[in-house]
């Protein structure tokens, strides 16, 4: 479940990154774990890709998520 906490907690990890430097994979990751807990299938793939820095695979795995949500 998404709670307002572990959001909140996703926002001071955020602002904890010396500025202007923020870890994008860390935050994707962040945000798919939350997913995966609210009950959101996610794929072993997706998390390799996002975790490993693989940018272009990330992209494509995440806009075919999008599809199939809409």
């Amino acid at each position: 479940m998404v709670t307002n906490k572990k959001l909140l907690q996703l926002c001071l990890e955020i602002i904890k990154y010396p500025r202007p430097t923020i870890c994008v994979h860390n935050v994707a990751s962040s945000l798919l774990s939350i997913l995966e807990e609210s009950g959101y299938k996610l794929t072993e793939e997706l998390a390799k890709a996002v975790v490993g820095a693989e940018d272009e695979m990330a992209v494509k795995l995440l806009n075919e998520a999008i599809s199939k949500e809409s």
